[in-house]
């Protein structure tokens, strides 16, 4: 049998490709480029940074898996922090992924905890 751990989910890929499409839609080609800058002025940074915490929050909320909606997302120019509990390691790799795909995230830095739910007591 082949093991498809590695293999991302469709729909996973399918709302980050979506939120990713909406962000070059509703920006001209100058202010993209202008995301993945990082010498730009401190106030044009933080408007960077805030416009990428909503853009990576749309993509998180779009996956439909409320664990990823809780994640606390902090962007400092380009610099992507992802705080929060998570129920599996696999989990963590596809947010890493979905949070790569954004337009102008120069890193992603992991403070993640997982968190599996025990199951009831027999």
């Amino acid at each position: 049998m082949r093991n498809n751990s590695n293999i991302m989910p469709t729909h996973f890929v399918a709302a980050a490709a979506s939120s990713v499409y909406t962000f070059a839609q509703q920006n001209s080609p100058d202010e993209i480029t202008n995301y993945a800058q990082v010498d730009l002025a401190a106030t044009s940074v933080s408007r960077t940074d805030e416009r990428l915490t909503e853009i990576i929050g749309e993509a998180l909320r779009n996956t439909g898996y409320l664990s990823l909606r809780k994640l606390e997302v902090n962007v400092t120019q380009g610099l992507v922090v992802l705080r929060g509990r998570i129920p599996s390691y696999y989990m963590i790799q596809v947010t890493q992924a979905i949070v790569r795909a954004v337009p102008g995230v120069r890193e992603v830095r992991n403070e993640m905890t997982v968190v599996q739910r025990l199951s009831a007591p027999r």
